[in-house]
């Protein structure tokens, strides 16, 4: 154990480091699983042609991961006495994510599951009314009007030491030191924090204190990828794109017209049984071919449950009626 933190340390500190420095990963799930690696660094680029920046991944147990993003105002930043910044939302911070443009932050979210975020919160004599947040999905919110039902209030820190979701500020406006630091209290997909506003610290009495916690996300240590034949140069290549159809959310489906559709499962740990949700299945009647290694065929039973010899790896192709232009597949669910 102390030589794991001993590592880690290292990692953070000489963040440079990457499993390999000639591969690039386009997420965390694709680094853990293929890299063979629990945790590290890992070269990262979203999309083709894209900015590649390095991003700590580490496998928590053997379904689920945590990354962490790095933004540019996680050092304390302290506004005092400031004429500019005397009216509600005069002071307006834009929050970055490691340098990343906004379609990459976009690609890099959709690579995860749930995320957490907060803020460190100190506040004199300034009125915490006068602050906002503008999140990721445009959501924006007064500091004591979050409408998400977990806090009326910016922070979940009261909430919880009130148990009582109505709880607000601590000693908003009097000229003794608050602290509302903690958990941003919206939904998980509103994050991250996009801006943050702020105001009354113009006066020699008015003081603020801030800076914006890391990203905190999960996710998925199973990969679903798609493959199909293109030709290079008169020889038949397999090109591969990954597929989001392990996101615990049966109603976001995903279309594909490829008949025969070839499909790989690629996970940490071994499994043997999993179920394939899709749309109209009983109409469409979609014929499917499981095998472990490309030899030994999975056992198909009622609503597509497959069990299969113990493997970490399986191959799927999935053939439809002539008649049928489309399937849809909703999630793969690992047994």
């Amino acid at each position: 154990m102390i030589v794991h933190i001993l590592v880690y340390l290292f990692l953070i500190l000489n963040k440079s480091y990457s499993q390999d420095s000639d591969k690039f990963y386009v997420s965390c799930s694709q680094a853990i699983i293929e890299s063979k690696q629990n945790f590290g660094f890992f070269q990262m680029q979203f999309h083709p042609n894209s900015k590649t920046v390095n991003i700590s991944c580490e496998m928590i147990n053997d379904t689920l991961g945590t990354v962490y993003l790095d933004n540019d105002s996680e050092e304390i930043e302290e506004l005092n006495n400031d004429d500019r910044y005397e009216t509600k939302y005069s002071f307006k911070k834009l929050i970055t994510y490691e340098g990343l443009s906004d379609k990459e932050v976009d690609k890099f979210l959709e690579t995860v599951h749930t995320c957490s975020q907060g803020i460190n919160y100190w506040a004199y004599g300034s009125l915490k009314t006068d602050h906002g947040f503008l999140f990721w999905d445009g959501a924006e919110f007064e500091a004591e009007q979050f409408t998400d039902g977990i806090c009326n209030c910016f922070s979940t820190t009261k909430c919880l030491d009130e148990l009582s979701p109505t709880a607000g500020f601590y000693n908003d406006n009097k000229l003794v030191w608050t602290n509302d630091s903690g958990i941003f209290s919206v939904k998980s997909s509103r994050l991250p924090l996009k801006q943050i506003y702020l105001g009354d610290v113009g006066g020699a009495a008015e003081r603020i204190k801030y800076s914006i916690w890391k990203l905190k996300c999960t996710f998925p240590l199973i990969l679903v990828k798609q493959k199909f034949p293109v030709d290079v140069c008169g020889n038949n290549k397999w090109s591969v794109i990954k597929q989001n159809l392990f996101d615990n959310d049966q109603s976001t489906c995903l279309t594909f017209t490829a008949n025969p559709l070839h499909l790989t499962i690629e996970t940490i740990r071994i499994f043997s049984k999993f179920i394939i949700h899709g749309k109209d299945f009983n109409t469409q009647k979609p014929t499917f071919v499981v095998y472990v290694n490309d030899e030994s065929q999975c056992k198909e039973s009622l609503g597509k449950v497959f069990e299969c010899l113990p493997t970490k790896f399986v191959n799927l192709q999935l053939y439809l009626e002539k008649s049928v232009n489309y399937i849809e597949l909703c999630e793969i669910q690992i047994i």
